[in-house]
């Protein structure tokens, strides 16, 4: 017994953790090391009399330290994945763009800069920005966290705000629900988005309600942290007087329309979920126009690939998960919108549309 006692601690002790406790920084790494893998199941061959609790208990391997550089090398060869006989990412076309980080510390040598729609201190980076056209293909909701999908709405022309975001609503529900053969989806209707760029071509929607915005959001950014996604879809059923109903799996599933023409002067840019970890999120909140929750910021990290979709048409959009309640299945996909008239001097004032969605199943 007392074996078995000293068998289950050690286990115990290598439980798989939240994603925050696999820590990885500037300097350096930890990841998974093969050592006490092996050891525990020798422990689990040989202390078999206590397997009814093995069997509840996911096991983490030990972690070990990895110098940057050699991070830099394994991410790479991780995102090029099995289609690096396809194409090698490192190699896609690519422009410079601006975004906004959260400051990571006082220390930090970037310059500072302020960011409507955000309070916190910002500092600014030129990032590489990889076209992600070629790659659509490989590209995975549960993985990178965002894909480009073909689909034409017909209410891309309507000019009254309240009037197309419902529109919006109706035709995107149904489409999504069969996207993901989810059982039921709920819109959250306070966070569609019209931006307009410049704001002339659209009218003002009602004063307060932040449907119409005439600017965009160019800081690194998760709309929700995982406390945020149950919350707010409760929230959002109470808004909406629907009888709140049991699920095995929640996501929010975010959408972003182009609705001007190519190229756009200030398009979305994406962070590939698998080179980001949980140091480079800080938590805040996000309050405004009436809505109160928890949100990350991103700090700068030269590990980060991001990319985006060039000239983007109104036959296609823009898909990115926000909340995945299976967390294996939740990249923490960052994106935001950058200014690319430095590869496009001519490009057009951006006009968009973005909504968000709870997708559920039984």
């Amino acid at each position: 017994m007392r074996c078995g006692f000293r068998a289950l601690k050690l286990v115990v002790s290598n439980i798989d953790p939240p994603r925050s406790s696999a820590v990885r920084t500037n300097q350096g790494g930890f990841e998974p090391g093969e050592d006490n893998n092996r050891a525990l199941t020798c422990i689990l061959q040989n202390f078999h009399n206590v397997g009814p609790v093995f069997a509840a208990i996911r096991l983490k391997p030990a972690l070990r330290f990895v110098p940057l550089e050699r991070r830099k090398t394994e991410m790479g060869a991780e995102m090029q994945g099995s289609s690096t006989a396809h194409i090698n990412r490192d190699q896609l076309k690519s422009v410079q763009g601006q975004i906004a980080f959260a400051r990571r510390s006082p220390s930090e040598k970037a310059p500072a800069i302020v960011v409507r729609g955000s309070d916190g201190p910002l500092v600014s980076y030129d990032v590489t920005i990889r076209d992600a056209r070629p790659i659509v293909d490989e590209l995975s909701l549960d993985r990178e966290g965002f894909t480009l999908v073909q689909h034409k709405i017909s209410c891309a022309s309507e000019r009254d705000p309240e009037v197309m975001r419902d529109r919006y609503l109706e035709e995107m529900v149904p489409f999504i629900k069969d996207y993901f053969k989810a059982s039921w989806v709920v819109p959250k209707r306070d966070a569609v988005i019209i931006r307009s760029v410049g704001g002339s071509s659209v009218p003002p929607a009602e004063k307060g309600t932040g449907l119409v915005r005439p600017y965009v959001a160019s800081f690194a950014h998760i709309d929700y942290a995982p406390i945020a996604g149950p919350v707010m879809a409760a929230q959002e059923d109470q808004l909406q007087g629907i009888p709140i109903r049991a699920y095995s799996r929640l996501m929010i599933i975010q959408a972003w329309h182009a609705l001007s023409e190519p190229p756009q002067d200030f398009p979305l840019a994406f962070c590939d979920g698998n080179s980001v970890v949980d140091t480079d999120l800080v938590d805040t909140v996000y309050e405004n126009y009436d809505v109160k929750h928890k949100t990350w910021l991103v700090h700068y990290s030269p590990v980060h690939r991001w990319y985006y979709f060039p000239e983007m048409t109104l036959d296609e959009f823009a898909l990115f998960k926000g909340y995945d309640s299976e967390d294996d299945h939740n990249p923490r996909s960052a994106h935001a919108a950058f200014d690319n008239r430095r590869a496009y001097p001519n490009a057009k004032p951006r006009k968009s549309v973005e909504a968000r969605f709870f997708v559920y199943y039984d």
